[in-house]
């Protein structure tokens, strides 16, 4: 399968307004993406003198236009991962990078070698040293990350298993010419955090679903790690994972938009979301996107709050973006 990945806002605190950022991806199976990927590119949508097609600059009838194409391919699946700015407290994003940073160095063992122990530190200075954008845009695209592995996976192991065989990776990048520390987290940090993750909470399998494609994978050893065990518990022996690292490495890749009409794809998608979810688009460009984003059973909304559990009393109103999250569990796919 391939993932197409960007994402769209400042993620900067608003304190006057709701504002919602957000990231996403495009899973398209390998086995229509030239089609898909052929169709988007023919579609009239460059400006004059623009040498990409770029979302910020499309009207709503043109992103509408895209969206309804991608729903015309049933097996292409969208995810969405957002923060509502305004709810998005400094204060709350400074706890949770303490945390988070913290949670990196844990579990290392007092064995551990001195590469394990020095690249653990290093990796938590990196966490600690990233502005609050750029650590809620790693946190967004870790979570976003899950979903594709949770879902995705489920729903082509029952429709589609020949895609478990390779996961591509195609991040939007933010120097195309440079490897910057966003992306550096991204390529040794996300994976981490997200083995982590589903060690708390294992990647469910389907009992019809074919997974044999998805076996080479597999990481198994005659019991779990001791520096592993504090993570989850009942862990079985012989202990068995998925290998995330290898999922999102294997195949990791951060062109340049002008050459990837995936990443120029996903611009499109998300950044129409983006508008869609702050209420920027007219009722029926709003429901073109929603029908191609993953429903997920396991989340009612796609809007995350940093440090809450649920909207806050002092919140003025109902958010705009409810009206989108609700339009989305209406209509959205669902992955099974």
């Amino acid at each position: 399968m391939l993932i197409c990945v960007d994402e769209s806002g400042r993620f900067a605190h608003r304190p006057s307004k709701s504002v919602v950022d957000c990231v996403g991806a495009v899973v398209i199976p390998d086995s229509v993406a030239e089609d898909l990927l052929g169709r988007f590119s023919e579609l009239d949508l460059r400006r004059d003198g623009a040498d990409e097609v770029k979302g910020s600059g499309l009207h709503d009838s043109e992103i509408a236009t895209v969206a309804r194409m991608v729903h015309e391919f049933p097996d292409a699946l969208v995810f969405v991962e957002g923060l509502d700015m305004q709810l998005t407290r400094q204060s709350d994003v400074r706890i949770l990078r303490q945390q988070q940073g913290d949670a990196i160095v844990a579990n290392v063992p007092d064995y551990a070698t001195d590469f394990v122990k020095a690249d653990t530190a290093n990796s938590r200075r990196e966490v600690l040293a990233l502005s609050d954008p750029l650590f809620l845009q790693f946190m967004l695209m870790t979570f976003l990350a899950e979903g594709v592995l949770r879902w995705a996976t489920a729903y082509y192991a029952l429709h589609r298993p020949e895609e478990l065989s390779r996961f591509a990776w195609r991040i939007d990048p933010k120097q195309p010419k440079a490897r910057t520390r966003y992306e550096r987290l991204w390529t040794y940090l996300v994976p981490a955090l997200l083995q982590a993750r589903t060690l708390r909470e294992p990647l469910a399998e389907i009992i019809e679903g074919d997974y044999s494609r998805m076996r080479r994978f597999d990481s198994s050893v005659a019991e779990c790690p001791e520096y592993l065990r504090p993570l989850a518990q009942d862990l079985p022996s012989p202990f068995r994972a998925f290998d995330v690292k290898a999922i999102l490495g294997e195949d990791r890749e951060f062109p340049d938009s002008r050459t990837s009409a995936g990443v120029r794809l996903a611009d499109v998608l998300v950044h129409g979301l983006r508008r869609a979810f702050n209420g920027d688009v007219t009722g029926d460009t709003a429901r073109a996107l929603a029908r191609v984003v993953v429903r997920r059973p396991d989340r009612i909304a796609a809007i995350r709050l940093v440090g809450r559990d649920a909207l806050p009393a002092s919140a003025k109103g109902t958010p705009t973006w409810l009206r989108m999250v609700k339009t989305i569990d209406a209509i959205g796919r669902v992955p099974l």
